[in-house]
């Protein structure tokens, strides 16, 4: 049962963090929709304790089109972040 408890109060936290990283992006005007369609386009980046970068791609490759919105997303992001300034 202990361990019942302990999963569902790591579930609660995750699902709050989720939460708060949300209304940080809407917060700042950014699209969530089309952010977590970017994100899930990405590859997780890590870096070690040596300093290096490891790439962790979840996609075997990504389409044309996929690529295009990506830039076009960090293009018109970066945009409205400078005009909100």
């Amino acid at each position: 049962m202990y361990e019942d408890v302990k999963s569902y109060i790591g579930k609660v936290e995750k699902s709050l963090k989720a939460n708060r990283e949300a209304m940080k992006l809407i917060n700042m005007g950014i699209d969530y929709e089309r952010y977590s369609k970017f994100n899930s386009l990405i590859p997780t980046i890590h870096q070690t304790v040596s300093g290096k970068y490891t790439i962790i791609w979840t996609r075997s490759n990504l389409m044309i089109e996929e690529a295009v919105f990506c830039v076009n997303f960090v293009i018109e992001t970066a945009i409205n972040l400078q005009q909100r300034l």
